[in-house]
């Protein structure tokens, strides 16, 4: 504390060396020294002291320490008498009643919808590549994104192995027709040698100047090895026509092999791929190598959507589907089912199945940034319209929504409260026989592989929903003081969330009067709190338990 208060006076020395007047002494503002240990003086008796030492002090430490401990006790209690008083600690939603639309999601690919790989018939060498038809110049190549028509060329493979085989080709074929040529001269000249024998042969056999039977025998030989000659001409001549047709087919080949080493485009359409380089060598062993892949319309695509096995039963032809790309974000496009196909695929034991959709591509206009010279010699980039794009580009990845099915004003009922189970001590005493059993069941159904024991009832006929869908059992579960009761019923339709309740089976619920309406609490799950804990475990203690009513024993 600083006190002001008048200072005593120094000694002489002091204040010949200060310069103040002993008899007149100035006011002053002093601090008081603490005593020192060497002047014979202790810190015991000081106040701040003392306070510090009863602060750190053990006996200190273990009040506080108890103090706080009684405080988080008596918090806990109240936590959880809070939590007994408050109910059984479950989740709940209610019934509601608005419109449905059932919905299945999947991915899928965009695909044109014909597409065609130009192959090569030959092996060689890529010497170029065609000129690009929309380039007036003709400097341009075809490649990525080129239109083409039928017949344009794609690509130059080199043809001089090719065009040597032809000219082989060429001078075999006329070979050939000059021995066929050959023949025909053997042939007429060996014929009218037999004509010549014929006649001396008829003209000797006739004659009556008795000629010798020996001339007549002699004239006949002749006459019979000419005829033997004209025949091995005409074999020779058969022959040679034979020679002359295999090589016009040889001709033909060649002419063919030479043709093949222009690759055109067999379809109209634009390119899609292009699968090969200038001077890359293509060998065609015994399938032809695809060189460029050619899509026919890309004004009409399909989506081909994988579709999980327990969906597909909900898809069929001409069903209305909407999907969305990532490319174009907030559009959403329409499609119909076009084909399912049947060849199933398996990964990591899921089985999927491909649905083709059909949709309608779209064009838009971009704007194109052109560059402007300004008499300053500036250059300003200005943009301009009149170039056109596809909204959707092959291959996108779509997000694909099947429309299964639409119920106005439904009465529905929360997915997560379809799919909870108590357990076997939160179920009404009157319901957990009935539970047991039924729980017992599904165990040695699972042991069984899911196979339905033959002692197992056998389940009555459900009723289909009106207007079509699914109907299938379901159970819910309602509060009936600090348990719960359950009440069965058939479902329809379900997007997910929400499910349709399409009635109540009366005649399975003990209690007939169960019903649900707008507004009806349900049961969905548990707290994970302290009311959670205090109320499922039936072996914990309960800590200044309120005595039960009479109507709750």
């Amino acid at each position: 504390m600083w006190l002001i208060s008048p200072a005593s006076p120094p000694p002489p020395s002091e204040e010949c060396a200060m310069g103040i007047d002993a008899n007149n002494p100035p006011m002053s503002l002093t601090i008081p020294k603490l005593p020192r240990a060497e002047e014979g003086l202790t810190l015991r008796g000081h106040p701040m002291k003392a306070f510090f030492s009863f602060l750190f002090s053990v006996k200190t430490i273990i009040l506080f320490l108890l103090v706080v401990g009684l405080a988080g006790g008596a918090f806990y209690i109240y936590r959880v008498e809070t939590a007994n008083a408050a109910g059984p600690g479950f989740r709940t939603d209610i019934v509601v009643r608005k419109n449905l639309s059932a919905t299945i999601n999947a991915t899928g690919t965009i695909e044109p919808e014909k597409v065609v790989d130009v192959g090569a018939q030959v092996n060689g060498l890529i010497l170029k590549f065609g000129a690009d038809p929309t380039d007036p110049t003709g400097e341009r190549v075809v490649d990525y994104c080129t239109p083409v028509e039928q017949g344009t060329i794609l690509a130059q493979i080199d043809p001089t192995i090719y065009q040597a085989r032809l000219d082989q080709a060429t001078n075999a074929l006329l070979a050939a027709k000059k021995g066929l040529a050959s023949s025909e001269f053997n042939i007429a000249k060996a014929s009218a040698n037999r004509d010549a024998l014929k006649d001396a042969y008829l003209r000797d056999e006739r004659s009556t100047t008795g000629v010798a039977q020996a001339q007549v025998v002699i004239d006949k030989g002749a006459y019979d090895a000419a005829i033997a000659d004209v025949n091995a001409q005409e074999a020779t001549k058969e022959q040679a026509a034979f020679t002359v047709k295999q090589a016009e087919a040889n001709l033909k080949e060649a002419q063919t092999n030479l043709d093949y080493c222009t690759i055109k485009a067999s379809v109209k359409g634009v390119i899609v791929d292009r699968r090969v380089n200038v001077g890359q060598t293509v060998v065609s062993a015994q399938s032809a190598p695809s060189l460029f892949l050619l899509a026919k319309d890309l004004m009409r695509l399909q989506v081909w959507a994988s579709v999980n096995e327990a969906d597909i039963g909900h898809i069929h032809k001409g069903q209305d589907v909407t999907f969305t790309v990532d490319a174009r974000p907030g559009q959403v496009f329409q499609g119909t089912v076009q084909e399912i196909r049947y060849n199933a695929t398996m990964t990591q034991n899921v089985v999927t199945y491909t649905v083709v959709v059909a949709t309608q591509n779209q064009v838009m206009e971009t704007p194109v940034a052109t560059k402007v010279r300004t008499p300053g010699g500036r250059t300003v980039i200005t943009p301009s319209s009149g170039s056109t794009e596809l909204v959707l580009l092959p291959y996108l990845t779509a997000n694909v929504t099947f429309h299964v099915a639409d119920r106005a004003e439904a009465l529905l009922v929360p997915n997560s409260a379809l799919r909870w189970r108590p357990q076997l001590p939160q179920v009404a005493p009157e319901f957990r026989d009935e539970y047991e059993q039924s729980l017992r069941k599904k165990a040695a159904k699972d042991e069984a592989g899911g196979e339905v024991p033959a002692a197992a009832p056998d389940k009555k006929p459900i009723k289909k929903p009106e207007g079509g869908g699914v109907a299938n059992r379901g159970m819910v579960w309602v509060q009936d003081g600090t348990f719960v009761r359950p009440i069965r019923l058939q479902t329809g339709l379900t997007d997910g969330v929400m499910t349709e309740v399409v009635r109540v089976h009366q005649d399975d619920n003990l209690h007939r009067d169960d019903a649900l309406d707008v507004g009806t609490v349900l049961v969905s799950g548990e707290n994970t709190g302290q009311a959670a804990s205090a109320t499922n475990n039936p072996f914990q203690m309960k800590l200044f338990a309120p005595k039960k009513k009479p109507d709750q024993q």
